[in-house]
């Protein structure tokens, strides 16, 4: 007695696993010997498992960019504490609050850009080389994300670089 189900639906998975558990369950007369899935309960677990991990590397994600930030910061203060003569004089002959701001947040967009940069160059050589060992093919990320870093990284640096820069002015 070998029933061969082949379903597409939803439906027909769930009626096709009752009729197997039944005839495993006339087999072995205990439920804890067999297991069956169907493929769309496999689906469903496994979009449940993709979804706590999306979580877990977002949540990774937006550690990694906090501690950055406030290492950026932390820069940047460091180089208003060390520019102070600078920003004295730059204030005695008539700078604008504005352009010392300016200026200091343009700085730590530059700092987080070129090290967006560098990411990215790392990031390409490091997805084509495991492209090539795991996959035997270059694989090239899109440059949706490479814009997308790069803006994530310049906006980080202007996000962490406002508190230094409102205090130097």
């Amino acid at each position: 007695d070998l029933y061969l189900f082949n379903s597409t639906s939803k439906e027909g998975s769930t009626t096709a696993k009752g009729i197997i558990e039944n005839r495993l369950f006339q087999t072995y007369q205990d439920d804890n010997a067999y297991f069956v899935m169907s493929s769309a309960e496999m689906m469903d677990a496994m979009n449940t498992m993709m979804s706590t991990m999306m979580i877990v590397l977002v949540a990774i994600a937006a550690i990694s960019l906090l501690v950055g930030g406030i290492g950026i910061m932390n820069i940047m203060l460091v180089t208003v504490t060390e520019r102070t003569r600078e920003i004295g004089i730059r204030k005695a002959i008539g700078a604008e609050r504005r352009s010392i701001i300016t200026q200091f947040l343009i700085e730590a967009a530059m700092i987080c850009g070129i090290g967006g940069v560098f990411g990215i160059i790392v990031g390409y050589l490091g997805t084509m080389i495991v492209g090539k060992l795991s996959f035997n093919t270059i694989l090239i990320p899109s440059p949706g994300v490479t814009l997308g870093a790069a803006a994530i990284s310049v906006a980080l640096g202007i996000i962490f670089g406002m508190y230094p820069a409102i205090k130097a002015s």
